[in-house]
C-alpha cells in the first residue's frame, strides 16, 4: 500500500533483509514467525516517520507480500478498511506510544494452503486515515515470514548501516530460531561464539572506516549467515561548496551533474 511520490533515487526490492532493518519501528514475537503462528505485533509510534506520537486508538493496515506478489506495493490480503474505525485491526494501546495487535497469520489473512508467506506488511493510522506511520524514509514497513523447521538468524540489533563516532559503544544482539553455535565475526575476524539461541555482545567503535558483523549459525546440519554494516565517521572536512552550485541537482552537462544536500 503506497502513496504517490518522487524520488531521486530508485532501490532495488529484495526480501529477507536483516532484521535490524524491521525491529525499530515493528517488532514481532515470535522473532521467526511462520505462517502458522500467533504472533504479537508491535508498533513503536516514535520510531519511524513519528507521525502517531501521542495518538491514541491506533489501526494497523496490514497486508502480506506473498509468492504471488509482483512488487513491494502488491500486497495480498489486505486487512483494514482505510478512514473508518475497524474494529478488525484496532491496536491496543499498551503505553509509551507503542500499540500492539495479536493475530494467527494465516487465519486472520485467510492465507490459501500452496501460496507462501514472504513478509508481513504494514502502515499504521488514526481512526480517520488523516496520520499515518510508516518507517522514517515514509515507505511502507515490512517483516519477514519465515520457512517452518529451517534454521533462520539475524542481527537484533544494531540496525544496519549504522554511524558511529569513534569510541562509541555498540550493543550487538542476534538470535537465532534454533539452538545452534553462533560465531560473530568483524571484519572477518572472530570476536564472540556461543552455543544457544542467541549472542549478545558489546563493542568499542574503532578508527574511522567502513566495518561489517558477520553472523555464522551451525546447528549441525544447516549452516546459515547474515550480515550488516556500520561505518566509523572521521573527522568532517568543511569546505565552500564550488561558486554557482545551489542545493539539489546541478547539471554541468549532459554527463555530468553535482547533487547538492543541505
Amino acid at each position: 500500500m503506497r502513496t504517490p511520490f518522487k524520488s531521486l533515487f530508485v532501490l532495488s526490492w529484495g526480501l529477507f533483509l536483516s532484521l535490524s532493518a524491521y525491529s525499530q519501528v515493528v517488532s514481532v514475537d515470535p522473532i521467526f514467525p511462520t505462517v502458522e503462528d500467533t504472533v504479537t505485533i508491535t508498533f513503536d509510534a516514535t520510531e519511524g516517520n513519528g507521525e502517531l506520537v501521542g495518538v491514541t486508538p491506533v489501526y494497523g493496515h496490514m497486508g502480506l507480500i506473498t509468492s504471488t506478489s509482483t512488487s513491494p506495493s502488491d500486497w495480498k490480503y489486505v486487512q483494514g478498511n482505510w478512514g473508518t474505525a475497524d474494529p478488525n485491526t484496532l491496536m491496543t494501546d499498551i503505553g509509551g506510544d507503542k500499540h500492539e495487535i495479536r493475530v494467527h497469520i494465516r487465519s486472520f489473512y485467510g492465507v490459501p494452503q500452496g501460496e507462501t508467506v514472504n513478509e508481513l506488511s504494514f502502515v499504521f493510522r488514526n481512526a480517520a486515515g488523516s496520520m499515518v506511520g510508516r518507517a522514517s524514509d515514509g515507505s511502507d514497513i515490512y517483516y519477514p515470514v519465515y520457512q517452518a523447521g529451517a534454521l533462520n538468524v539475524a542481527f537484533l540489533t544494531p540496525t544496519d548501516h549504522s554511524i558511529l563516532e569513534p569510541n562509541d559503544p555498540l550493543d550487538v544482539q542476534v538470535a537465532s530460531s534454533d539452538s545452534a553455535n553462533l560465531t560473530l565475526l568483524l571484519n572477518g575476524t572472530q570476536v564472540a561464539q556461543n552455543n544457544g539461541k542467541s549472542l549478545s555482545y558489546n563493542l568499542m567503535a574503532g578508527a574511522p572506516g567502513n566495518y561489517t558483523l558477520k553472523l555464522i549459525a551451525d546447528n549441525g546440519s544447516t549452516v546459515k549467515e547474515d550480515s550488516i554494516g556500520f561505518t566509523v565517521r572521521g573527522p568532517v572536512n568543511v569546505q565552500d561548496p564550488v561558486a554557482g552550485i545551489e542545493p539539489g541537482i546541478n547539471y554541468l552537462s549532459d554527463t555530468s551533474v553535482v547533487l547538492a544536500l543541505y
